[in-house]
């Protein structure tokens, strides 16, 4: 059930309340997506996430503006019946009584749980390095839609990720692929990333494959922690100015115990490839990714608690 966002889905919202009030239709609720709740007092120090960045007057009204929206709860919401949830933390904060908690998994902890019995044709020969990309600078990202500034630039980030690339390789003896954003499209731009592979679609499966993982903020970090994978959480001097990205991979890399890196500082890369403390990761998986480790998949869940009982 996602927020409103606008006064048309607000409408569209309340029409569908109005219309299924009195119905025995069975609502569901999900709170899976897979990623830990950051520490209340970096929260609560600036809630808008303002701090003491400066922004535009527009900037300061659209981070109002969405702020104020994602707090207005829906009309559908008085009408869930049943909630899918992953991870110990959200089944501990899922305390209303009328509702019925599924324990589930969180979207990419149900890929992995899915594709145990499912084929998969991307494959890579050679030890790999993933890159997990986000869409910014060139594509529109989620920074459009809550209002936050874009502080990359194509000019610069893109040449410095090859030239940090170059350095992975020669380090690691192993070759750079990128996971590339569903929101992106490489095609308009073949030699971004300086000529190397670009998947679409197959995050598990080269995660599974590789010796280390590389992102800046994304939730398919998952992935490393199911398969116990070494993790860097890179960033840029453009980029430490972002406090999104900059909150996300403070918190990660100490939830993880996995290094943080600048990737305009190519010197200060570790030597040796991180060490994973598999206790650690055990401890991530059951807290934020699933709350049914070795079970169904969240279909097969909806399938049985809610469908099979109605």
């Amino acid at each position: 059930m996602a927020p409103v966002r606008s006064f048309i889905s607000l409408f569209i919202n309340l029409m569908s309340f109005l219309y299924l009030r009195n119905s025995s239709v069975k609502v569901l609720k999900t709170v899976n997506h897979g990623l830990p709740t950051f520490k209340k007092k970096e929260r609560s120090a600036s809630s808008l996430g303002l701090g003491r960045k400066r922004y535009s007057l527009f900037e300061f009204m659209k981070k109002v503006y969405y702020f104020l929206w994602a707090r207005i709860p829906t009309p559908m919401s008085y009408l869930v019946t049943h909630k899918l949830v992953a991870g110990r933390y959200y089944e501990s904060a899922s305390d209303e009584n009328k509702i019925k908690v599924i324990k589930g998994h969180c979207h990419n902890y149900n890929r992995y749980v899915s594709s145990k019995t499912k084929p998969t044709s991307a494959s890579t020969s050679l030890d790999t390095i993933v890159f997990i990309d986000t869409p910014g600078p060139f594509f529109s990202s989620d920074h459009v839609l809550t209002g936050d500034k874009v502080h990359k630039t194509v000019d610069i980030w893109y040449p410095s990720l090859c030239r940090f690339f170059d350095r992975l390789e020669s380090m690691y003896d192993a070759k750079v692929v990128v996971s590339a954003h569903y929101l992106s499209d490489i095609s308009k731009l073949p030699d971004i990333f300086g000529g190397r592979e670009v998947f679409y679609g197959y995050t598990n499966k080269l995660v599974s494959e590789s010796k280390l993982v590389v992102t800046e903020q994304s939730s398919a970090t998952a992935f490393a922690a199911i398969y116990n994978k070494p993790v860097m959480f890179i960033y840029s001097d453009e980029s430490k100015s972002d406090s999104v990205v900059m909150r996300f991979s403070d918190n990660m890399s100490e939830i993880l115990r996995q290094p943080k890196v600048n990737i305009n500082k190519i010197d200060e890369i570790p030597s040796i490839l991180p060490v994973v403390d598999d206790m650690t990761y055990q401890k991530y998986r059951h807290q934020w990714l699933t709350s049914d480790p070795e079970g169904l998949t969240n279909a097969q869940h909806i399938e049985v608690e809610v469908l099979e009982q109605s």
